[in-house]
């Protein structure tokens, strides 16, 4: 404190040498100054901040250090000082300093009395270096904000509570949020209907921002499926890194980047979809010119598609009567009725059981169901097929006339690609092809038989005219011919 003559306040030598310590530190400058704004006193700290030595200062007006764009700012403060309409006022300024740099300073007046004249005293902080920082702090965030928001990948900043705090455009597009949207929401929400690559459900626990914050490790590289907001599934490869406060074990938060990798993804769906109906196409082939029956043939073809991948198999063959009747022969992988005969016993797959048998035949073109439902799922005559997934009806056409259906079941939705279905079309068109094969190998055989019938009862008829002749012969060439 500054003491007044005659206010009753006075100092002893050791309050002296306490306010002298205080006033020499070397943190903040003290100054002060009368009425006119002459300085009387000044610190070696603020001396320092202005450049000058203490006694360059003593007798000069505190206003010639100040910088012209802040000076009538600090006269308006000054004045309210010197008039009384305030006790105390802080302001901040930029000062010349005596190299004619300038330097930012806060300071602290406040009103007083001295030898019973009133004077100013103030406490000032060089702000320079923290409003370097600060500015230093802004442009990097403005620049981390700038990088963000060019970047094509997704970001999110997620709080130690799951949610959301930053969002940049790139993660909206994906998602198909407004940033707003996304920003108040949970990163593993379970409205977000988030799977795996083999479509099972993403459980919470398994997320990787939820892994990053509880468990405190990094995730790299997960493929998953998130829905957007009109319903498309999009396929993201995602990373999270928790965020640690210093000497903390647990993470304060964690960022979050991925990428949209649909279009990769569906490539390669589609390439192992390819790859799978190559296979199938090859032992197919294989089974088609191995058989020797038409039995044989469907049992195995059936056996041979269930075991390349297929959830389900089996091949109706139309029935002479009544028209129009597709009738399960050979099956294999469910529960699917069959007679072994396309016009005896089991079970009937008609157009009430969802499969337009006719309509496939007629229009010789397959019928896909890319995502099955219980109502579309079969539930014929004593049949009863996949209640999911995918299913496609294959015509089965021979040269003159429809045979019947080939119909397989996959175990996922959009299963029937359309490069896997030109190979299963050229699969049904060699199926059929063997089927008309095997019929005709049927029907020449059957001829040969009822030729070679017809050459023996010729043969036996001569013999038996040549025996009339020569009753001695009689018996004798068809003991010959029994015994060849």
């Amino acid at each position: 404190r500054v003491a007044g003559e005659g206010d009753g306040a006075s100092c002893d030598e050791n309050d002296k040498g306490v306010l002298r310590g205080l006033n020499e530190q070397d943190l903040a400058g003290t100054f002060v100054c009368g009425p006119d704004g002459t300085i009387d006193y000044i610190n070696p700290k603020l001396a320092k901040m202005f450049g000058y030595g203490v006694e360059e200062t003593l007798g000069r007006n505190f206003m010639d250090c100040v910088s012209a764009d802040t000076r009538e700012e600090v006269r308006a403060a000054f004045q309210h000082l010197t008039d009384g309409r305030v006790h105390s006022e802080e302001i901040s300024a930029r000062v010349i300093r005596k190299d004619g740099g300038t330097a930012n300073v806060v300071a602290q007046w406040s009103t007083a009395f001295r030898n019973g004249k009133p004077v100013i005293i103030g406490v000032a902080l060089d702000m320079s270096a923290l409003n370097e920082a600060r500015e230093s702090l802004a442009a990097s965030e403005g620049l981390y904000g700038a990088l963000v928001a060019a970047l094509s990948e997704g970001v999110l900043m997620i709080d130690a509570d799951g949610r959301v705090v930053t969002c940049n455009e790139a993660a909206a597009r994906t998602l198909g949020y407004t940033q707003d949207e996304i920003r108040s929401r949970n990163s593993y929400d379970p409205s977000w209907n988030m799977v795996h690559e083999d479509l099972t459900p993403l459980r919470m626990e398994e997320h990787p921002s939820a892994i990053a914050l509880r468990a405190g490790r990094r995730v790299n590289d997960m493929t998953m499926g998130i829905r957007r907001r009109d319903g498309e599934l999009r396929w993201v490869n995602i990373n999270a890194q928790p965020l640690f406060d210093k000497g903390e074990a647990k993470p304060r938060a964690a960022v979050v980047s991925f990428f949209d990798v649909t279009v990769h993804k569906q490539d390669q769906d589609r390439l192992m979809q390819v790859n799978h109906a190559l296979a199938v196409l090859s032992r197919a082939n294989e089974t088609v010119v191995r058989s020797s029956n038409e039995h044989d043939l469907l049992d195995e073809m059936c056996r041979v598609l269930t075991a390349t991948g297929y959830r389900l198999a089996w091949i109706g063959l139309q029935t002479a009567r009544p028209e129009g009747v597709v009738r399960p022969v050979a099956a294999a992988g469910g529960a699917i009725t069959v007679s072994g005969e396309a016009d005896k016993g089991g079970g009937t797959i008609g157009r009430d059981a969802g499969i337009d048998a006719d309509a496939v035949l007629a229009s010789g073109k397959p019928q896909i169901v890319s995502d099955l439902t219980p109502q579309t799922a079969v539930k014929g005559e004593r049949s009863v097929a996949p209640e999911s997934g995918a299913r496609i009806v294959l015509p089965l056409r021979g040269r003159t006339e429809p045979l019947g259906v080939l119909v397989l079941y996959a175990d996922r939705p959009d299963a029937f690609g359309a490069d896997e279905e030109r190979l299963l079309v050229q699969l049904a068109e060699n199926l059929a092809y063997g089927i008309g094969s095997l019929r005709e190998r049927a029907k020449i055989e059957d001829s040969e038989k009822r030729l070679r019938g017809s050459m023996e009862a010729a043969v036996q008829a001569v013999a038996s005219t040549l025996e009339m002749r020569d009753p001695y012969t009689a018996g004798h060439q068809r003991d010959v011919a029994r015994l060849a």
